[in-house]
């Protein structure tokens, strides 16, 4: 039968850093606009002080694993360790700027899909599908226009005219 106790799991410090390191850690942890680059950061500073996985995971609010992983990319990487490698997948057919950007004609022309999507190209230079322009108006319009705002399911719903009473 198991009971609640706490197993005493492995442990990894750092244990080489110089106060350049510490500085720019600190600088890091305190001012970059990477989440994770600064949940590592704090991970490598707390382990430098001694301070078990399992607490800085709950600090960190990650798993034991994550926090592992970012200190043993630390002593092999060092900074760079720590920022995110990329993820495969599909990029982005349009920049968040170019999104904002076509939905501004695809507006003037609610009712005309066929429209939108040429005005888009004509605005950007790069083609979108229905679906993609449907989903973009939803991120950047429909879910935006108020705190009640609720998903609508296609793109006339999207900007039907309001009941008059």
């Amino acid at each position: 039968m198991w009971h609640n106790v706490e197993m005493n799991m492995p442990n990894k410090f750092v244990n080489n850093l110089t106060d350049e390191n510490i500085i720019k850690l600190e600088q890091l942890w305190q001012t970059s606009s990477n989440f994770r680059l600064r949940n590592g950061s704090q991970a490598v500073l707390l382990s430098f002080q001694k301070v078990p996985i399992d607490e800085i995971a709950k600090i960190c609010n990650v798993g034991r694993d994550a926090v592992s992983s970012w200190i043993k990319r630390w002593e092999t990487d060092g900074y760079e360790g720590l920022s995110d490698q990329p993820k495969s997948g599909r990029r982005a057919t349009l920049s968040k700027k170019e999104e904002l950007q076509a939905v501004k004609p695809a507006l003037r022309v609610p009712h005309s899909p066929v429209r939108q999507l040429s005005a888009i190209e004509k605005k950007t230079g790069k083609q979108v599908s229905r679906g993609m322009l449907k989903r973009m108006l939803k991120k950047n319009i429909v879910g935006n226009e108020s705190n009640e705002a609720k998903p609508r399911n296609t793109i006339s719903e999207s900007f039907a005219a309001p009941d008059e009473n």
